[in-house]
């Protein structure tokens, strides 16, 4: 995935007022250390869709200490580590503390495969993880991104990819990032005018390089798309198309958090 693809999510939970005026009889004010735990939850929040990982996890690490029952909490607290990318442990280890406190919470259960997709790379627990979401949640069109993804890059199974991502588009069809891939698993399954689409779409939205990517590989032989996607070692299932995993759903900010 190109680092444009990372703007899939947006925060949900708070919206966050503009910078005051400056003028030299007003000077610029900060914003009061927070107290309460929906403070420090908000601060982490604003840190967090900054991509500042050093001040927003310990604030919601607070929050968290402040309200322990909280389990969308512990879930935010879950994406901050995800985010940055250093320390799958406590990612793991906050997304699992959500599911003990709300066992029904579809996007804890979803953040875990997106986990083990990426930063750990158990394929077999990520499905799991996503499919159990799923369970919970029949129309939860990102863990279906989830099974695609994992179908298309690391199982080498794209006409199954096809089937996860037409379920994406249908359940949610401004899913932008899945018009994308659906178009790279129709052209790798050699399904080349169902690419057009996907394309058409795309364009629609403003999404020309996406579009212009899958207009370049409609020129290549399906050999070479899939080899793209996989590597040309049979072993090597991190080819240049699909090296990343899900987890640029949470790099920008996520919409997983529903507090």
């Amino acid at each position: 995935m190109t680092k444009s693809l990372l703007s899939f999510l947006v925060i949900y939970a708070v919206v966050f007022g503009g910078f005051s005026a400056f003028s030299e009889s007003a000077p610029e004010t900060q914003d009061p250390e927070p107290v309460t735990a929906q403070q420090f939850y908000e601060t982490g929040l604003k840190a967090l869709a900054k991509e500042d990982y050093e001040k927003a996890i310990p604030y919601l690490e607070k929050a968290c200490e402040m309200a322990p029952g909280q389990a969308a909490l512990h879930n935010t607290l879950g994406i901050a580590y995800l985010q940055q990318k250093t320390n799958p442990d406590a990612a793991l280890s906050a997304f699992q503390e959500a599911i003990r406190l709300n066992p029904r919470l579809t996007d804890a259960y979803n953040n875990l495969g997106i986990v083990y997709s990426g930063l750990i790379e158990d394929y077999a627990l990520a499905e799991e993880y996503f499919r159990e979401a799923i369970k919970l949640e029949p129309g939860f069109s990102r863990a279906y991104f989830g099974l695609g993804w994992l179908s298309l890059v690391k199982k080498k199974r794209a006409e199954e990819a096809v089937d996860y991502f037409e379920k994406v588009v249908a359940l949610s069809p401004d899913y932008i990032e899945a018009y994308y891939y659906l178009g790279i698993a129709y052209i790798a399954t050699n399904h080349k005018p169902k690419a057009l689409t996907p394309i058409t779409y795309l364009k629609s939205k403003g999404k020309e390089d996406f579009a212009k990517a899958l207009e370049m590989m409609m020129l290549e032989e399906p050999a070479v798309v899939r080899s793209k996607i996989f590597g040309d070692d049979e072993e090597d299932t991190s080819g240049e198309l699909g090296a990343n995993p899900p987890s640029e759903e949470a790099e920008t900010g996520s919409s997983f958090v529903q507090i």
